[in-house]
């Protein structure tokens, strides 16, 4: 864990492995954006990275952020084939970390492999099925929601598609966008904080 002045590592904590759950342009990356500076975060240049993020009670949790998919870092990393591999390009005590945020497309191999590296390094996995509109779930995106994760959230960004925000351009987004996101936002760190800290 890289050294952060202040920092009290929490003694008691139920660590997390979040896997936000979507095809593209669902809106992933921006409430997982959003999330971050809920919790006063810094990101520089939006990339994968280990950070300390802040409770609304002053706790303050160590994370490790990812703001792509684990198939789209594969795809542009092809050296790097596991989960495993990511995270310990980030730290090879990656295991020592409170909370994890590793979104993903709906593949139930990737899903899998998540909740069985997750598990063994003691995470509660928690699969968050993100929705434009719930009526039409893919089959992949059911098999996911199949998988034994130890919980599972529903995060319901049925405005997505009316403003029609492409993710990967990363654009400022206009009001009418940005309230629903950090409305989702707000609603799954206090989700996560609730869940770490009963």
């Amino acid at each position: 864990m890289p050294s952060w002045k202040g920092y009290i590592e929490v003694p008691s904590v139920r660590k997390l492995f979040v896997i936000p759950l979507a095809e593209n342009n669902h809106g992933k990356s921006l409430i997982i954006r959003a999330l971050v500076r809920l919790a006063g975060a810094s990101v520089t240049g939006w990339k994968r990275q280990a950070m300390i993020l802040t409770t609304l009670s002053g706790q303050r949790i160590s994370a490790l952020v990812f703001p792509s998919s684990l198939s789209e870092m594969q795809h542009r990393e092809p050296a790097k084939t596991t989960a495993e591999d990511f995270l310990k390009d980030l730290d090879r005590c990656w295991w020592t970390y409170d909370l994890i945020i590793l979104p993903s497309h709906e593949n139930p191999i990737d899903i899998d492999a998540l909740i069985h590296l997750g598990q063994r390094h003691g995470y509660d996995l928690i699969a968050v099925s993100l929705t434009k509109n719930e009526r039409v779930l893919s089959a992949a995106h059911r098999d996911c929601l199949e998988k034994r994760s130890d919980e599972r959230w529903t995060l319901r960004n049925h405005r997505m598609g009316k403003f029609l925000v492409e993710e990967k351009k990363l654009a400022p987004l206009t009001t009418q966008a940005s309230v629903p996101i950090d409305s989702l936002a707000a609603h799954l760190w206090t989700r996560i904080q609730r869940t770490m800290f009963p």
